[in-house]
């Protein structure tokens, strides 16, 4: 999957925007990401164009307070801006390389986050927060508390996700022998409609037998079976691991019809279900992750 359709189907998930902060240069010839590199929502957006402090306000926060936090302590931060409004703000790194930042939202905010110390808060402007505040909730979807954790998780999935696709996207693939190539294109297409012999092929530039050869060589599998792998593998990490709905799981690990993915699950899976893989791997409840916060 790329980077931008993980991105989209988080944006859809939750609702919100995600933004990129690019603190070093790798984001921006990335294909796609260029809309991502700004605060473009429209909530933001007129906050920022109100007058020329507001915009200094957001700069303050996202480009100066929160850089220097993730630079002393990567860890995740919900924070409430200037305007009232709630986002989450994780560190983007490769290996363990800051390289930028990423921000979920915004939120109109529930009203006892306001008193949660975990939250970082910027001084709101007693002159302009009604007139936020009403533009918020006609604007801006409302997050419960409860729902914090998800939203938590799941965006350390895509930070993650994005760190990683920036860093093998970043060596020279003439550095990679033919078997870490295979693994390279089956990392970054395994989820796509159109992924084929012919595409891995072409990627490698050679022929369609001589491509057979290598995955028998190197992998002992045909082109379906690798797929088909990295699929489920993808599947049963999002099972395990996240509060995504089966539905999304099998979207996200390439399966276009959910009916077709259960039947495939648990054929492969010695007849256990995607549901009774969740509950029986599963290494954490939804209770665990809201204390953690």
């Amino acid at each position: 999957m790329k980077i931008t359709e993980a991105i989209k189907s988080f944006e859809k998930l939750f609702g919100c925007r995600i933004s990129l902060h690019d603190y070093s240069g790798s984001f921006r010839d990335k294909p796609g990401m260029r809309e991502y590199l700004s605060h473009f929502n429209p909530f933001c957006d007129y906050v920022k164009h109100r007058n020329i402090k507001n915009l200094k306000l957001c700069v303050a926060m996202d480009a100066e307070i929160l850089r220097k936090h993730f630079s002393e302590n990567p860890v995740p931060v919900f924070k409430i801006c200037h305007a009232g409004v709630l986002e989450l703000c994780v560190p983007v790194l490769s290996g363990t390389k800051l390289i930028g930042a990423m921000f979920a939202g915004p939120f109109h905010p529930p009203g006892d986050c306001y008193f949660r110390s975990d939250i970082l808060r910027q001084k709101t402007l007693p002159a302009k927060s009604g007139h936020f505040e009403k533009l918020a909730l006609a604007n801006l979807k409302k997050i419960k508390v409860e729902s914090f954790s998800e939203l938590l998780n799941i965006a350390l999935l895509l930070s993650a996700y994005i760190g990683n696709s920036v860093a093998i996207q970043n060596q020279p693939l003439s550095t990679y022998g033919p078997d870490k190539k295979i693994l390279l294109f089956f990392e970054k297409e395994f989820a796509a409609k159109d992924v084929s012999l012919e595409k891995l092929a072409s990627f490698l530039n050679l022929g369609l037998s001589r491509t057979s050869q290598l995955l028998r060589k190197h992998f002992n599998k045909t082109f379906s079976e690798l797929l088909m792998e990295k699929r489920m593998d993808c599947a049963r990490y999002l099972l395990k691991e996240t509060f995504l709905r089966t539905e999304d799981i099998a979207r996200t690990s390439g399966f276009s019809d959910s009916s077709y993915f259960f039947r495939v699950f648990k054929s492969r899976n010695l007849g256990v279900t995607p549901s009774q893989y969740r509950k029986k791997e599963r290494t954490f409840s939804l209770e665990d992750a809201e204390a953690k916060i």
